[in-house]
């Protein structure tokens, strides 16, 4: 716990700054230092992506959730446009990928 008063978890700390105080909505604080929200639905910096294989293993009529739980998320940032992929889901850090354009 991050204190006795505020009964928080203890901020986790990594190379992304997860923040989990700042506000209700979960976020990680961008390189550039924009803080990236990623709990709002529908989210305009979200994306959501599937490999060709996994999406392979559909068929038919699908269930839109069952498709969904297969796919993996990143963040787009609107200010530099980093890309910050959750592979694991969001209770991982996150990769980092920039443009070198």
């Amino acid at each position: 716990m991050c204190c006795i008063e505020c009964k928080e978890p203890e901020p986790r700390t990594s190379r992304t700054s997860l923040l989990s105080v700042e506000s209700e909505m979960p976020a990680i604080r961008c390189k550039c230092g924009e803080v990236l929200r990623y709990g709002e639905v529908p989210n305009p910096i979200e994306w959501l992506f599937i490999s060709d294989t996994a999406y392979d293993t559909f068929s038919g009529l699908i269930d839109a959730e069952d498709l969904y739980h297969e796919m993996k998320s990143f963040l787009k940032c609107p200010v530099c446009n980093r890309l910050w992929v959750f592979w694991n889901g969001f209770n991982n850090d996150p990769s980092e990928y920039v443009s070198q354009l």
